[in-house]
C-alpha cells in the first residue's frame, strides 16, 4: 500500500562508524555496536509523533558510540589516507534528500534533491549506509557516494531487487534487504542474491549491532545474522530495533538513537532532534530549497559514517 507524499513506511537503514567522537578527536570504541533504529515517528503525511513540541533539554556530547571492528579498521584507512574526513550523520529521503550533519545532528549541510516535494516515487530513497570508504543510498534507485556524500553516482538495481528498503554495513560486508530476501555487496555497486530473511513483511529494514545484522518489518517477526545469509528468527521480539546502547524494539526506541540524542523526522521538511526521547525540536528545515521541501523517509533513514569537515 502507498499513498502518495504521505506514506511513511518503517524502513531502518542504519549503520555505524567506528570510533568514539570526543572533543573533536577520534578514539577507538569502547564496545562493539552499530545503529540506532526505533518506532515509526508518525504514519500520516500532516504530522508525526516527533512532530518537536518542546525544547531541546541541552547539548550532548558529541561522540559516536562504538562499533564493529570493520569499521573501525575503515576509520584507521580514513586517517592514514591523511584525508581529514569527519564522523558525520546522513539522512535520506523524499525526493532523493542527501544531507550531512557533523555534530551529531545539531547542524546539517550538503543537501542534495533530485526534486521538489517528492512523494512515494522512484526518487524516494529509504534505506542508507556507510562502509568501505563509501556511502550507500538505496530504494527503487541506486547511489554510491566515494566521496564523503558530495557527489552521487548512480548505479543499477540488483538483478531481482527493484526497490531495496533497507541497507547496513558490517563486518566488510553491504547488507540489504530486498521484500523478505537479503542481497550481499562488498561496495554497494555489485550484489548477490544471499536467500530469504524470513517472515519481515514488506517495508523492511537493517541494522547490524555487535557482530550481528538485525532485520524486521511490517509483521514484526525480527531476525538477527553473523553474514546476512543465515538468520535466526528472535522469538518473543517485536520490530526489533537499537537505542540507549541495547537491543530493544521499536516502541522503546522513539527515533534514530546515537551518544544521547535522538533524530526524527516532521513532515515535510524537517529533521528534529531530542536529548530526552519524549521532547523534540526541529534543527533542520530545507522547505526553501530548489530542489527542496523533501524530509528523511523516517526517522531511521539515517546512518552514520563520515565525511569531509
Amino acid at each position: 500500500m502507498s499513498v502518495e507524499r504521505g506514506g511513511r513506511w518503517i524502513a531502518l537503514a542504519l549503520s555505524l562508524a567506528g570510533c568514539e567522537w570526543t572533543g573533536g578527536t577520534l578514539a577507538p570504541p569502547d564496545a562493539g555496536t552499530d545503529a540506532g533504529t526505533g518506532t515509526d515517528a508518525g504514519a500520516d503525511a500532516g504530522a508525526g509523533a516527533d512532530a518537536g513540541v518542546g525544547a531541546d533539554t541541552g547539548a550532548t556530547t558529541d561522540a559516536f558510540a562504538g562499533t564493529d571492528a570493520a569499521a573501525a579498521a575503515d576509520a584507521a584507512v580514513e586517517a592514514d589516507a591523511g584525508n581529514g574526513w569527519v564522523p558525520s550523520i546522513l539522512a535520506v529521503g523524499y525526493g532523493g534528500e542527501r544531507v550531512i550533519s557533523r555534530d551529531n545532528g545539531l547542524t546539517w549541510s550538503d543537501d542534495q534533491e533530485i526534486e521538489t516535494a517528492g512523494g512515494d516515487d522512484n526518487d524516494l530513497l529509504r534505506g542508507v549506509a556507510y562502509g568501505n570508504g563509501t556511502w550507500v543510498a538505496t530504494g527503487w534507485r541506486f547511489f554510491t557516494s566515494a566521496d564523503g556524500g558530495l557527489s552521487w553516482s548512480e548505479h543499477s538495481a540488483p538483478a531481482g531487487c527493484g526497490l531495496m528498503e533497507g541497507v547496513a554495513f558490517g563486518a566488510g560486508t553491504f547488507v540489504g534487504t530486498c521484500g523478505t530476501d537479503s542481497y550481499l555487496s562488498p561496495d554497494g555497486v555489485q550484489w548477490t542474491h544471499a536467500g530469504p530473511v524470513g517472515d519481515t513483511g514488506g517495508h523492511t529494514y537493517v541494522f547490524f549491532v555487535s557482530g550481528l545484522f538485525y532485520s524486521s518489518g511490517d509483521s514484526g517477526n525480527s531476525y538477527s545474522s553473523p553474514d546476512g545469509m543465515q538468520w535466526t528468527e528472535l522469538a518473543g521480539v517485536n520490530s526489533v530495533a537499537y537505542c540507549e546502547s541495547q537491543i530493544q524494539t521499536r516502541t522503546q526506541c522513539p527515533g534514530f538513537w546515537n551518544a544521547g540524542m535522538y533524530l526524527g523526522t516532521q513532515w515535510e521538511s524537517m529533521i528534529t532532534r531530542s536529548t530526552d526521547g519524549m521532547n523534540f525540536t526541529t534543527v533542520y528545515d530545507n522547505r526553501n530549497l530548489s530542489p527542496g521541501n523533501n524530509a528523511p523517509y523516517t526517522p531511521y533513514a539515517f546512518a552514520l559514517g563520515y565525511s569531509p569537515p
